[in-house]
């Protein structure tokens, strides 16, 4: 499964990534740190579509894969494609596009063992986050709060620099 920060297998059921990402696997849980952000997510496969639910990054994640379409939730980003049967994929590979959105026209191929009804639960989650979740326009750090700025000018056009609400 092809993703932008590769991870190597550790010891045990531990996936370490270069740089500090560390991903565990407790049955069907992935915990760890992905792309620095905290992740926890259960993941159910093996029905009619695979599930990625929990939180990454302190916000509630949410992947639903299914033969006929996937949806991608993450925050209050939310992003929903139909499987394109139409698409030109490589043997075994799903196309899934998006038609409507502030990513309209973005597509996804999922191919191989993330198809499976048993996939291996930490690349899948990795593949999903690193290739498929957008961060949108909320995402990031909220500025400091500062202080307003005093201007120079003065408030009317007496000279004085004191506003209207103070005179006498």
């Amino acid at each position: 499964m092809q993703t932008a920060t590769p991870l190597m297998l550790g010891k045990g059921p531990s996936w370490k990534g270069e740089f500090g990402d560390e991903l565990f696997e407790h049955g069907i849980e992935v915990n760890g740190t992905y792309e620095r952000r905290d992740l926890s997510v259960k993941v159910r496969a093996g029905g009619s579509a695979t599930l990625i639910e929990g939180t990454w990054g302190g916000e509630p994640l949410f992947i639903r894969l299914a033969s006929d379409s996937l949806r991608i939730r993450w925050g209050v980003d939310d992003q929903r494609f139909e499987r394109d049967l139409a698409a030109p994929t490589q043997q075994g590979c799903n196309a899934y596009r998006q038609t409507t959105g502030r990513f309209e026209r973005q597509w996804l191929e999922v191919c191989g063992v993330a198809l499976a009804t048993r996939p291996p639960l930490t690349q899948l989650v990795a593949a999903f986050l690193s290739g498929g979740v957008r961060a949108g326009a909320s995402r990031g750090p909220l500025p400091m709060p500062r202080l307003p700025v005093r201007s120079a000018q003065p408030y009317d056009s007496s000279g004085r620099n004191v506003p209207s609400s103070q005179l006498q």
